[in-house]
């Protein structure tokens, strides 16, 4: 839901800036799950995307660029489409942009039959739920310091 919404909101004629970025780090999450949905395939979340990155900031833009790459794995039939972007954005005067584009760039057109770009967006194994150290041996002091205390009353002589 999230994905289809954000995207929604992006193909509208005027959007702000904040948007972009969501968008951009939703449907960089999110998009494979609505890319075979009629009106979401990734040609069409890469336009709305690409189309609203000149009115946002340089920051967001490197966010795009992540977001780029990342499509560049899921999304082998517009790859095109995005080393292009790369390109670019390889010739900006903004130097983040310019070393961001120049990276991906690289990464982009390694081999195909090389496995280099699915080992580095490969989803991240769940990390087990803990309680921090910190916490716990604050815990166990509390508990201690609760069965040690004695309280008087004062009508009590």
């Amino acid at each position: 839901y999230p994905a289809k919404a954000v995207f929604e909101h992006l193909k509208s004629l005027t959007c702000h800036k904040s948007l972009i970025k969501v968008a951009g780090y939703v449907l960089s999450k999110y998009g494979h799950l609505i890319a075979n949905e009629s009106g979401y395939s990734p040609m069409e979340q890469f336009i709305a995307l690409q189309s609203k990155s000149h009115l946002s900031s340089a920051a967001t833009r490197v966010l795009l660029l992540s977001t780029y790459i990342k499509w560049v794995n899921l999304f082998p039939e517009i790859k095109p489409q995005l080393v292009n972007v790369f390109k670019w954005y390889w010739h900006v005067l903004d130097a983040k942009l310019q070393q961001q584009a120049h990276e991906y760039l690289a990464i982009a057109q390694h081999g195909e039959e090389d496995e280099l770009l699915p080992h580095i967006y490969e989803e991240m194994p769940p990390f087990p739920e803990r309680e921090l150290a910190l916490l716990t041996q604050t815990s166990s002091l509390v508990a201690a310091s609760m069965q040690t205390r004695v309280y008087y009353s004062s009508n009590q002589t």
